[in-house]
C-alpha cells in the first residue's frame, strides 16, 4: 500500500518490469495477479499488457492460499 501510495507501485512501473524481465518467455500463461488494494491499476494494466488476463487478487498476503484453492477450483470445472 505504501510503495502504491508512493506511486512506485503503478501501472507504468509494473509492466516495465515484467516487460524488462522477461517473464512472458517464463510462463506458459499470460495471467498477472495484483493485489485488492491496488486494484485501480487494472486498466492500466491492461493497457499496458495487451493480451495479459489482469486478475485482481486478495488484499491482504494471508487469504492468498484460500483465493488460490478457490481459483483452481473454478479452472477445474
Amino acid at each position: 500500500m505504501t510503495s502504491w501510495a508512493a506511486g512506485k507501485f503503478a501501472a507504468e512501473t509494473i509492466a516495465l518490469f515484467v516487460k524488462k524481465c522477461g517473464v512472458a518467455d517464463k510462463v506458459s500463461h499470460r495471467r498477472l495477479v495484483i493485489p485488492g488494494y491496488i486494484a485501480s491499476e487494472a486498466g492500466g494494466l491492461e493497457e499496458e499488457l495487451t493480451g495479459w488476463e489482469i486478475v485482481i487478487g486478495p488484499r491482504e498476503a494471508a487469504h492468498i492460499p484460500a483465493f488460490l484453492k478457490n481459483w483452481k477450483q473454478k479452472e477445474a470445472k
